[in-house]
């Protein structure tokens, strides 16, 4: 911890700056982007593998028209579910942590005012 007092214009101004500790010095965390993005892409995939169910019970009912449309469906929905997913995936594995902000505090004393920063 390094610590100064100085006296200016008869106001005792402290600065004080904390150890950091290990924990500070490493990265904070991963973003919630990437879980958003996988989320996502099974919810989305998971909409066209349903898609593709009604288009097996289309088939099976004889429909031709609907089974079409919604196998394609099913297709697009569930390899956009899959894109998603496998980017959300790269995402998280690529992304760099970001680093603790720096940070000021100012707060009056009785004899004066204290001066505290992480950095």
């Amino acid at each position: 911890m390094k610590r100064s007092i100085a006296l200016i214009l008869g106001i005792c101004v402290t600065l004080v700056a904390p150890r950091a500790s290990a924990d500070e010095t490493e990265a904070t965390h991963h973003g919630a982007g990437p879980w958003i993005t996988i989320g996502v892409g099974s919810g989305v995939a998971a909409i066209g593998v349903l898609s593709f169910v009604g288009a097996a019970r289309a088939h099976a009912d004889g429909m031709t028209d609907p089974e079409h449309t919604m196998n394609a469906i099913g297709v697009v929905l569930t390899a956009t579910g899959g894109a998603a997913i496998v980017g959300g995936i790269l995402w998280h594995f690529l992304e760099h942590p970001s680093p603790k902000k720096a940070a000021l505090t100012i707060a009056p004393t009785l004899g004066g005012v204290v001066l505290a920063g992480q950095f």
